[in-house]
Parts: C-alpha cells; sequence; structure tokens
C-alpha cells in the first residue's frame, strides 16, 4: 500500500470518526441566540463503534483537532461525559498530510519521562529490602516452629505416673 492509499484510508476513518460523533451530538445553545452541535459522552466508546482499529484512535482524534473540526471543551472521566464541540465537518481534501503523520515517532521529551516514569517504578522495587526483609520474617517463622516442636515434644512425652494407693 503507498503512502497516499494508507493517508486516503486515514482520512476516510477520520471522517467516519467525526460521523459518529456528529450522530450523539445534540445541538445546544451557545449564547447570543447562536447554536453549536456538542457531544457529550465517552469518545473511545463512541471510537469503538466505528470498527475503526484502536491503534488509530490518538492520531485520528490529534486530526480533528488539528484541524479545527472539532474543540475539546471538557475532559472526560469514570464519571464525567467527555465534552466536544463539533466545529465543522472534516473533508478528505482538507486533512492534509501535515496533520496525518502514519509514522508517529514520540518526542525525545516524551522518551525522556517515559525512561523516568519506568526509572521511577523500578527504583521503588527495593529488592534488596524486601529479600532482606523476606530473611528476618522466614528466621522468625523457623523459631516459632522449633519453639512448637519443642512444646510438642515436651507435652506427648509418658509422663511417669503417680503410684496409686
Amino acid at each position: 500500500m503507498s503512502q497516499s492509499d494508507g493517508s486516503t484510508a486515514f482520512t476516510k476513518n477520520a471522517v467516519a470518526f467525526y460521523n459518529a460523533l456528529r450522530k450523539e451530538a445534540k445541538r445546544e445553545s451557545m449564547g447570543n441566540g447562536h447554536t453549536a452541535w456538542v457531544y457529550r459522552g465517552k469518545v473511545v466508546t463512541t471510537f469503538h463503534k466505528t470498527g475503526i482499529s484502536q491503534s488509530y484512535y490518538t492520531r485520528i482524534r490529534r486530526t480533528l483537532i488539528d484541524s479545527g473540526c472539532i474543540k475539546q471543551l471538557q475532559q472526560g472521566s469514570r464519571n464525567t461525559p467527555t465534552v466536544l464541540l463539533l466545529l465543522k465537518r472534516p473533508v478528505e481534501s482538507q486533512l492534509t498530510i501535515d496533520n496525518i503523520n502514519l509514522t508517529e515517532v514520540p518526542s525525545a521529551a516524551i522518551m525522556a519521562q517515559s525512561i523516568k516514569d519506568l526509572q521511577d517504578r523500578i527504583g521503588s522495587l527495593k529488592v534488596v529490602d524486601a529479600l532482606s526483609n523476606f530473611e528476618i520474617r522466614i528466621r522468625e517463622v523457623e523459631r516459632i516452629c522449633n519453639d512448637l516442636q519443642g512444646q510438642v515434644a515436651r507435652l506427648t512425652q509418658v509422663a511417669p505416673r503417680p503410684a496409686r494407693r
């Protein structure tokens, strides 16, 4: 597949995603007699309904924002819907190759932050301390077991019976 074929498929997917958002959007008043299409919901769920591969989600969303088709008004969370203002329908010819990076490479800052995050996670796994803690706890368990064995042995010894009168 040539790059232009990939770009065409990508732009068709971007248009399909916008159309899915638009289908779930409602016309809302923006004040001063103006209205606009506003999407309120779970964007990833709407994206999933399109059948487009999840791997394209971030690039398609970013392309729609960068091309002025949508504007995010509120970031969603588990209990809060994402709010998007739908500004204009994307036109394949207007979604330029500048908006589409099919071989997206993370920036140096993103890579540096990813490495730092990994170092922080691994650094917090104080393996030597954990093993030392396990060793101390195992020794304590062994000591308790030995004490219990001694007590059981003493209790199970046949004690001499007092003489009967």
